[in-house]
């Protein structure tokens, strides 16, 4: 990696893939929103497909739901865990160093393996995502 995470904090930090260099931008509100929007706009695709020749007013409800169903902390976290999410995420992150970088361009640029263990984190600790330290665990008492 060209830069040591912690003396890129805020500013992002230049990877290389396919011997290119990106700069990985840490994610703001805006590109958490757009996650967001991202998993709503899935789950309707996916319901819509799955519903077929349903009547109109059955799948009016269906769609009604789905847009009502919340996207908290929980849902934005097992979404990270997912290709499509993770893919999102690295996407708006590297596309604000190249606003034409598609969605399906990064898509074809990692491996699984890559992307899992190498990108995503990175992009998690420069974001603020990473895990938490672990607290201390309380130590059990001597008895004498």
């Amino acid at each position: 990696m060209a830069q040591d995470i912690s003396q890129a904090a805020g500013s992002g930090v230049e990877i290389e893939i396919a011997g290119k260099k990106w700069k990985l931008a840490p994610l703001t509100v805006g590109d958490l929103s757009a996650l967001q929007e991202d998993i709503r706009n899935r789950r309707l695709t996916a319901a819509r497909k799955a519903c077929g020749d349903m009547p109109t007013a059955q799948l009016v409800d269906i769609l009604t739901d789905i847009v009502r169903m919340p996207i908290d902390g929980e849902t934005m976290d097992r979404e990270m865990e997912t290709l499509a999410g993770c893919q999102f995420a690295i996407w708006r992150s590297l596309r604000k160093a190249d606003t034409k970088l598609t969605l399906e361009q990064v898509g074809e640029m990692f491996t699984v393996d890559s992307l899992f263990h190498a990108v995503l984190p990175v992009l998690q600790k420069l974001s603020g995502m990473g895990e938490e330290p672990a607290s201390p665990q309380p130590q059990p008492q001597e008895t004498p």
